[in-house]
């Protein structure tokens, strides 16, 4: 190992998330609580997301009481007009293990993920979602290593359910309703009706849902039924 040239007494820790806000935000929570506790912090960023941390947000103001915290960056392995959301953000997490792993390791191996009395890294916490690619640097370099997952305490809260849940035969999911409500809400809600009411979001979703039962449905006697309710609609209607 090329790294620990001499002796570094004070200990850095290298915080590496996954690049989204969810994963993020967490874990820079989490690079401020080691930080405020005296220990040394590197947060390593993707270029991507460090450049619109730093557009948006007063992080760099934020964390500037902390003078041996350190931003630095790494490249996501993808073009610059990658868009980098929705169903590509896989992309991101293929690109990373594939192309970010070597870079990784040079920036660990050559000192520039630390500064002044700690040099190097002396432990990492990196994201879970990232693979084994992280891991498999820091045993070659012999730092130790954790995978940190973002999910919130009541997400993980709910996974110790889940054999209760296949036990009770609530689970696999039989029924896919649920799934379609989702899969039917960006069509019905578009940016263009973005002002339509709860009541009226949730009758369109039940027919978009359920739009084998409404073709079952006869609409004259529908109309003829509305009608009856009212002399003026009887006419109107005949």
């Amino acid at each position: 190992m090329e790294m620990n040239q001499r002796p570094q007494t004070i200990p850095r820790v290298l915080i590496f998330p996954m690049p989204a806000q969810g994963h993020v935000s967490p874990m820079l929570k989490l690079a401020e609580l080691l930080a405020m506790s005296g220990l040394h912090v590197t947060f390593l960023n993707s270029d991507h997301i460090h450049n619109r941390l730093i557009k948006y947000t007063d992080m760099e103001t934020r964390f500037s009481k902390y003078p041996e915290f350190l931003f630095r960056t790494i490249w996501d392995g993808l073009e610059e007009d990658h868009p980098r959301t929705g169903e590509s953000v896989w992309d991101i997490i293929f690109s990373m293990n594939e192309k970010t792993k070597p870079v990784l390791r040079e920036m660990l191996v050559s000192g520039q993920l630390g500064s002044g009395d700690s040099p190097y890294v002396t432990y990492m916490i990196t994201d879970g979602l990232f693979g084994g690619f992280t891991l498999d640097v820091a045993e070659e370099l012999g730092i130790p290593c954790v995978h940190f997952r973002t999910t919130s305490s009541c997400c993980f809260w709910s996974y110790f359910f889940f054999p209760l849940l296949a036990q009770s035969g609530e689970i696999p999911i039989t029924v896919a309703s649920a799934e379609r409500s989702f899969l039917k809400l960006k069509l019905l809600k578009s940016y263009l009706r973005s002002t339509m009411l709860q009541e009226r979001l949730n009758g369109l979703a039940l027919i978009a849902i359920e739009n084998d039962v409404l073709e079952t449905v006869k609409y004259e006697e529908m109309v003829d039924q509305f009608a009856s309710k009212s002399v003026r609609r009887i006419t109107f209607f005949k």
